[in-house]
């Protein structure tokens, strides 16, 4: 059956032993990211621990949730927030490996870059010449034509109204 990477990235997720809220926000990232691949092996070390002491479901749940309150990775309106639990270990990865560049830094960079050039390139194109007076009175006719036309679609409106009356 056919998949998108996301619903795969998501069945994987929950697999590991995320919770659906969890799996939901976190199957957006693609798992290349390396310090996705740290949290998933944590995670996984933990469900099989719990699953080897044969807890319910339940009490995994409240494990995570509790997780959740030790760390603070919640949102404004107090919601766990999955999240702050990805940004919490991509700040450890990046203490562990400062060479590491965010792939979304990275883009935000080259755009600048894109702005930098296209900035210098329009520095260097050429003015645009002054409009000509023969260019002028075809631009004024055009308008004045437009304003006719418009004028006359007025005019047709207001009798078909006063003919219905």
């Amino acid at each position: 059956m056919f998949r998108t990477r996301r619903q795969h990235r998501y069945e994987l997720l929950r697999k590991v032993g995320f919770l659906p809220f969890e799996a939901r926000t976190i199957s957006r990232v693609p798992l290349k990211v390396p310090y996705l691949d740290r949290l998933m092996k944590e995670r996984f070390k933990d469900y099989k621990q719990a699953f080897k002491e044969e807890w319910s479901r339940a009490k995994w749940e409240r494990s995570i949730k509790k997780q959740y309150r030790e760390y603070n990775w919640f949102d404004n309106k107090g919601r766990a927030d999955p999240w702050q639990m990805l940004r919490d270990f991509e700040h450890g990865y990046r203490a562990k490996h400062p060479e590491y560049e965010s792939p979304w830094e990275k883009r935000r960079q080259k755009m600048k870059d894109f702005i930098a050039v296209v900035e210098k390139e329009l520095v260097k194109l050429p003015e645009r010449p002054p409009m000509s007076t023969a260019m002028k009175r075809r631009m004024r006719e055009q308008q004045q034509e437009a304003k006719r036309q418009f004028e006359h679609i007025r005019e047709t409106r207001k009798e078909e109204e006063k003919e219905k009356q």
